[in-house]
This record gives C-alpha cells, structure tokens and sequence, in this order.
C-alpha cells in the first residue's frame, strides 16, 4: 500500500522535483498559493485565515505517514528597503501560516511514525542580506524544533537548511556574478541540483533516520 505523504507548498521548485522523481510512490495531497482551475494541487493561502480554515476542513481526521513543508516567499531585499506589508507576508506565509495550520495538524493528521520535514535555507544559519527573509525561516525552524522536543514520542520533524539551489525562484532572482560569487566562496565550488535535494528528502524519510529528530541539516556545499 502506497504511504500517503501531504505537502505544503507543492508550486515550489523543490516540491515540484521531488514529486517528479518520487510522486508515483505515493498518495498525495499537496497544496498551492494560486487557485489554479485545473489543478489537482488544492488551493491554500497562507494569508488568509479562511483558507487555512478551509484547508483543514478538507484534511478532515485524515492520517499522513509523511509531511513535507516547502512553502515560501522571498523579496531579497535589504530591510531599510522593505515595507511594513512586505514584512507580514513574508512572516505570515513562510512561519505564521505554517504554525496556525499545525495546531490542527499536529493532533488531527499525524500518527506514531509520521515524518516531517521542513525546508528552511542557510539564511537562517548564517543571516542573509535579507533580514526578514532570515528571520522568518528562523522562526520556522524553531518551531520545527520545539514540536521534534514536544511530541518526539510520536513523529519524528526535521529541518533541513540548503544554499542557492539551482533552478528555483530564488536563484532565477540572482545576478549571475553574485551566483558565482556565492559559487567561489563555496568550499566545494558548486551550486546545490534541485533533484539533489529531492534525493536527500526522500532518503531523510526513511527510518534509519529515526534517530534524527529535531535536527537542521545543513545542505550547503561547506559555505557554512
């Protein structure tokens, strides 16, 4: 019998990989910030309070074996640059939204040996140019911490936290001289394969992981 994993942010480039190389071994249920009409993603604004009620209403009691969190904003702006409202999105749908979804989730769609796995980025190990976008993936990564310390009896959470990964918006919003600056600087000279990290996701799932909980993986070549 397939496991059923649910995603969040499933319009990401890195949720997008990952199903590509691994969605056949699954039943799905992952979500998108635009409400695409044809779609079979269902439709979740982590700004809204409705659709996070409307979101949950559809979960119902159903149990997942695994969750994967991918959502995320970023303005890649400096924060003497960025507007109160650019702020509360970026917090709202990268940590707050998250965290309203799993007061729910937590008690209504997990069972002993759901897998968790946030995604977070090394902006939040090392700081970033932009600030909020930082704090706000350190917030998620907190929260990801204290749910592995809370209910670690259960289910099993992890963070993983890479560098630029190729082919994603945030590479896509670079300059090529700062790709190869942040290329240089890393020890391994190379930019992070976004089936890389899909490969590294699927393989965290697994159970002779199950001794890692409440970690941050660092996925970032030696840059930090």
């Amino acid at each position: 019998m397939k496991k059923k994993i649910l995603i969040i942010g499933g319009n990401s480039s890195i949720a997008r990989a990952y199903c590509k190389m691994f969605g056949s071994h699954y039943n799905i249920i992952s979500t998108s910030s635009k409400n695409l009409k044809k779609s079979k993603l269902i439709h979740l604004d982590l700004e809204s309070e409705s659709s996070i009620i409307k979101f949950l209403n559809i979960l119902g009691a159903k149990k997942f074996d695994r969750i994967l969190v991918c959502s995320g904003i970023i303005n890649g702006k400096n924060i003497k640059d960025t507007s109160f409202n650019e702020i509360q999105k970026v917090f709202q749908i990268n940590a707050v939204g998250i965290i309203k979804i799993f007061t729910k989730i937590i008690s209504n769609n997990t069972k002993k040996g759901t897998k968790i796995i946030f995604v977070t980025s090394i902006s939040e190990r090392k700081g970033s140019y932009d600030e909020v976008y930082a704090g706000s993936k350190g917030a998620l990564s907190k929260f990801a911490k204290s749910i592995a310390n809370n209910y670690g009896k259960k289910i099993r959470v992890n963070t993983i936290a890479p560098s630029v990964i190729e082919g994603t918006r945030m590479e896509k919003m670079m300059s090529r001289e700062n790709i190869n600056k942040i290329k240089n600087m890393t020890p391994n000279k190379k930019i992070l394969k976004i089936n890389d990290v899909g490969k590294i996701i699927e393989d965290l799932f697994n159970d002779h992981w199950d001794h890692t909980n409440g970690s941050v993986i660092d996925i970032n070549g030696g840059l930090y």
